[in-house]
Parts: C-alpha cells; sequence; structure tokens
C-alpha cells in the first residue's frame, strides 16, 4: 500500500513536470507568449507545485525527516501547494480572456477562411463566366468577320460570287489556263423578260426565281468552275479546263435546257428563257476585264438572234457595243429635240376592205443616221426606262393626231397604242389616259391600247381595276403578239379584253407551216366562241388573205396592205378612200385593189 502511494506520488510529479516542461518550449517557440502575466503565473505555479510534490515524495526518506521537524515540513509542503495553486488560479484567470480571443480569433480566422473560400469559388465562377463569354464573344466576332468577308464577296440574295470575286476567281483561272497551257470560257448571262416578271409578279417572286436560277446554274458546272452574279438578273460563269470550243457550247447548251424547264413561283407557273454570249481564253483575250466585255456583247449578240440561245465572241462585238453605248447617249436627249415620230398602220377589215383604224408605231429620227430601226432602240428605252416618258409622249401624240384628222374633215377611227410593262404598272396610267384624251378633245372610243400577255402573268386585283376603269372610260384593250407568252388562257374571259392580235410568227408561214395554221385558226375559232375581234399581223401575201378571211379573221394589218407611214401619208391614203378590194379568184386567194372612192366625213 505504502510502495502504490509512492508511486502515485512519483506519476504526479511526472506530470506536474511534463506540463511545465512542455509549456516552457511552448514558451520558446511562441516568445509573444511567454511575456504574458498569466503564462508566466501558471508556469511558476506549475514549478511550486512541483516542488511540494518533490517534498511530499522526500519527507518520507529518513534523511529528509531528520533534517527537519514533520511540522516544519508539513507547512513547507502545504504552503508550496496552497501558493502554487493561488499563482495557477491566477495565471488561468489571466490566461482565460487571451483563451477566449484565441478561440474567437480562430473562429474569426475560420470564418474568414470560409469567406475567402467562397469568395475564391465566386470568382472563380465570374472568371469561368467571364472566360465563356469572352470565347463566346470571339467566336461571334469570328462569325461576324467571316459573315463581313462573305458579304463582301458574295451577292446577299442567292449567295454566289459577287462581281469582286468573280474577278479574283476568274485571274486564278486564267493563271491556272496558263500554268498547265488549257483554256477556258468565260460566259455572260441574261434572263429574258425577267423584267417583265419582277414588274408584273412583284420583287418578291422575281428574287424567288433569281434564287432558284441561281441554284440551276451551280448544278449545270463542275465545282472547279465559277457561277457569279454581277446584279439584277445578269450571271456569269467561269468553265475550267476547256479542250475544245464545242465544250463550252455543251455547258452553254445545258444552261439554256436547264433554265427552260418552268419555274413555280408562289403558286405561279412562270417560264423563261436566257440568252448566253460566250469568249474564249486566251484566243479572244488575255485580259480579265476584256473578256467580261467580250462575253457581254456577245449576249447582246444573242438577244439580237431573238434570245433563248448563245453565241460566240467575234472580234467586231466590240464595235457593236460601242454603237449600242452611243446610242443609248443620243436617246437620252432625243425627247427633248423632238426626233421621235409616229407611223400609222393601217388595220383593214376583211369584210369590208375597208381601212377602219391604225397602229401607231414609234419611230427615232437620228440627226445623223437617220431612221433607226425599232428593233434597235426600243429595247434600250426599255431597259433604261426611258420608256415611261417617251411612251406617254407617244400616246398624247397619237391622240393629238387622231383629233386632228377629224378636225380636217377625215371619218374617225380608232388608233392603237402600244404599252409597255413599265408604262401599265404606274400607277397614274388611268389619269396620263385620260389627260391624253382631254387634251387633245378626243373621244376614248377612238383609243385602243395595245398590251402584251407579259401584263396579264398575273392578273391581280390592281391590273384587273387597271383595266376595268380604262374599259369603263370607252377605251378598246387588246392583247399584242398573242400567242408568244406563257400565261394562262384563264384570264380571257376575266379580263375585258376586245381584241386578239395574232402574233406575225404565226402568220408567216400559213401557207407552209400545217402547226402555224392551226395554231391561227385555233386563236380565231376560241376568239369568236368569246366575242371577241380578231386581228391578223404581218400579212403579207394574198395566200395569207385567203387563209384567214375563210377562218373567219376580223382584221388585217401587213406589208400587203401597207407599210407604216407618215402621218401626212397616213392622212392622204384615208381623203384618196384607199381600201382592199377582196375578190375571190379562181386560185381561192383574195386580191387587194388600191384604187376607191374618197372617204368623206
Amino acid at each position: 500500500m505504502v510502495d502504490e502511494l509512492l508511486a502515485l506520488k512519483w506519476v504526479k510529479l511526472g506530470v506536474v513536470v511534463a506540463i511545465t516542461l512542455a509549456l516552457l518550449w511552448m514558451s520558446h517557440r511562441q516568445p509573444a507568449i511567454a511575456r504574458h502575466r498569466g503564462w508566466v503565473m501558471i508556469i511558476i505555479g506549475l514549478v511550486i507545485v512541483g516542488f511540494g510534490d518533490a517534498l511530499n515524495i522526500y519527507t518520507t526518506t529518513p534523511a529528509v525527516q531528520a533534517l527537519a521537524s514533520a511540522y516544519v515540513l508539513d507547512l513547507v509542503r502545504y504552503s508550496a501547494w496552497t501558493l502554487g495553486n493561488v499563482l495557477l488560479a491566477v495565471g488561468f484567470w489571466h490566461w482565460l480572456p487571451l483563451v477566449v480571443a484565441i478561440k474567437e480569433a480562430k473562429e474569426e480566422l475560420k470564418q474568414a477562411n470560409e469567406l475567402l473560400e467562397s469568395q475564391v469559388v465566386q470568382r472563380t465562377a465570374e472568371l469561368k463566366s467571364a472566360n465563356n463569354k469572352l470565347h463566346h464573344d470571339l467566336e461571334e466576332r469570328k462569325r461576324v468577320e467571316q459573315s463581313i468577308r462573305h458579304m463582301a464577296h458574295h451577292d446577299a440574295l442567292t449567295g454566289l460570287p459577287n462581281r469582286a470575286l468573280f474577278r479574283d476567281r476568274l485571274t486564278h483561272a486564267m493563271a491556272q489556263a496558263d500554268r498547265y497551257h488549257q483554256k477556258l470560257a468565260v460566259m455572260f448571262l441574261d434572263l429574258d423578260r425577267f423584267k417583265a416578271i419582277n414588274d408584273t409578279l412583284g420583287h418578291n417572286v422575281g428574287d424567288q426565281l433569281l434564287k432558284i436560277a441561281a441554284e440551276r446554274l451551280r448544278s449545270c458546272v463542275r465545282d472547279c468552275d465559277t457561277v457569279a452574279r454581277l446584279g439584277g438578273d445578269e450571271f456569269t460563269v467561269v468553265v475550267e479546263d476547256i479542250i475544245e470550243d464545242h465544250d463550252a457550247a455543251a455547258v452553254a447548251q445545258k444552261i439554256l435546257d436547264t433554265l427552260s424547264q418552268p419555274f413555280n413561283l408562289y403558286g405561279h407557273e412562270v417560264f423563261i428563257s436566257v440568252s448566253v454570249g460566250v469568249t474564249l481564253y486566251p484566243s479572244d483575250d488575255e485580259n480579265a476585264d476584256n473578256l467580261l466585255r467580250n462575253a457581254d456583247s456577245a449576249m447582246y449578240r444573242a438577244k439580237e438572234f431573238g434570245r433563248n440561245n448563245f453565241q460566240f465572241y467575234v472580234a467586231d462585238m466590240n464595235v457593236k457595243a460601242r454603237e449600242r453605248l452611243m446610242l443609248e447617249s443620243s436617246l437620252r436627249r432625243a425627247l427633248d429635240r423632238d426626233e421621235f415620230m409616229l407611223y400609222y398602220q393601217p388595220r383593214v377589215d376583211l369584210l369590208s376592205g375597208r381601212v377602219i383604224g391604225a397602229e401607231a408605231l414609234l419611230r427615232w429620227r437620228h440627226p445623223e443616221m437617220g431612221l433607226v430601226p425599232p428593233s434597235e432602240f426600243i429595247p434600250i428605252l426599255d431597259e433604261t426606262g426611258m420608256i415611261i416618258p417617251v411612251g406617254d409622249w407617244a400616246l398624247r401624240e397619237a391622240c393629238r393626231q387622231n383629233r386632228d384628222w377629224q378636225d380636217r374633215g377625215l371619218p374617225p377611227i380608232r388608233v392603237a397604242v402600244n404599252l409597255s410593262v413599265r408604262q401599265f404598272i404606274q400607277k397614274d396610267l388611268a389619269d396620263t389616259v385620260i389627260r391624253a384624251l382631254d387634251d387633245a378633245g378626243l373621244s376614248a372610243e377612238h383609243l385602243e391600247l395595245e398590251i402584251t400577255e407579259d401584263l396579264l402573268l398575273e392578273h391581280n386585283q390592281t391590273n384587273i381595276n387597271t383595266l376595268a376603269r380604262l374599259k369603263h372610260l370607252g377605251i378598246h384593250i387588246s392583247i399584242d403578239d398573242f400567242g408568244t407568252g406563257y400565261s394562262s388562257l384563264s384570264y380571257l374571259k376575266r379580263l375585258p379584253i376586245d381584241t386578239l392580235k395574232i402574233d406575225q410568227s404565226f402568220v408567216r408561214d400559213i401557207g407552209t407551216d400545217p402547226d402555224n395554221k392551226a395554231i391561227a385558226s385555233a386563236i380565231i375559232a376560241m376568239a369568236s366562241s368569246l366575242r371577241m375581234n380578231v386581228l391578223a399581223e404581218g400579212v403579207e401575201t394574198d395566200e395569207q388573205l385567203a387563209f384567214l378571211r375563210a377562218q373567219g379573221c376580223n382584221e388585217i394589218q401587213g406589208f400587203s396592205f401597207s407599210h407604216p407611214l407618215p402621218a401626212e401619208e397616213f392622212e392622204q391614203l384615208l381623203r384618196d378612200g384607199r381600201q382592199m378590194r377582196l375578190l375571190q379568184g379562181l386560185s381561192g386567194y383574195y386580191v387587194n385593189t388600191v384604187n376607191s372612192p374618197p372617204l368623206t366625213h
């Protein structure tokens, strides 16, 4: 029992010594703690308590008991414990706020750490979001730059290369041809009748037609070839690696065949054709601009040959192109210089042979070139838009001249005036016609307006209203060149049409072409069933006269009776009473005689 008690005393002393040494070690590591008053009191208290514990152990030995009395030893031991514990209590009392402060500091540090981690996470997320946004902005910028580059070099409507990119590709293709000693073909294409479709069916339909045409053109060439849109209805094609001229001709013919197929545009079945000019490198020229100019000249030659064909460039075409440019320049001044005039071609009734009207035909007397053929200047008027003021002048002049003939004592006749598509779609057309009639003092029944089938591609309410208003005024309406268009026949029963004019292409070969004879007969029969008047254009022979009269045609117009005449000569024809006597001979033909009693009012 005594031994166990002694062992416990040694353990207690060891614990006190160990704690004291640990605190001294901490004081060495943290000098700031060692300077704290409470810390010092704790260490001193531990030392004193340890002294008391040591004294408690050694008091049991005889040597120590011999040195002092038991009372003194107990007093020293208990005093040491008391003082040590007091110092420990006071030390801990002073140390407690520091411990609390440390604990609070640790808590604040923990909270600060958590806040910092939260801020780091938030900032990381913000940086990640900013990085993603920056990446998105960079990608968007790249897309915008690519879009801008694409827009700068491609047509916005069709997506085809534009003029700038076409020229670059043409230059590159020429360099490739030089390197490998090859040929290439440059083609210039213009869609025929596109303006009529655009004006009558609207720009949305026209844009859709251009998109489909672009797709069809791409399908006609290889991937290595280039199809571009220069603007409007003009396209260009570069065909590389041409061995012989007929290779280019085969591509051009494929383009003609492809574009001749019907276009379904918002419920409208529309037919167009294309005129193609072809030039070859390096045989025709070695300059890119000149090649394009050559192809353009060849395209105009294709139009001169009736459209819907292709022509290869020949050297004299540039001369013709310059002449056309000079012609356009002169046309812009012709109206102000009073260079236009009207010729009048008689219209003859096939039952009586009498002249019952005339068609006013525009003529241009150039001060140097003389009379310019209408086929040369009227297409230019239409393309440039000059047809509107010139057409208005022709309408006013025809009304004035007709009234003047009546004032001179001639019997009233009806004069027909051609209206272009551009004139017809003017919102104030009816008002323009009324002013022309009022200014001339001419009755509306003596005016006939000729329109083409192109105008009737879209018999919309606007067109119907315009025709109805003109008809209500008493003006006669006729369809010129009937049978040459692609529009539906349904408009014949819906629109106020008075006369169908059979195109001269069907009349010309009536005697030799069974198909033309059948077409002319069908038109006459159909018009008769619809109670419409029929006039045949371009009648030149007695054989044509006989056939048309036998089929029931009402009127004719052509060289068989008279060429178009200036106003003075046409007036004289009326005064002389010239008419067509229709006498049936043994051959079955009808003979045209000239001299008849003069006409009087």
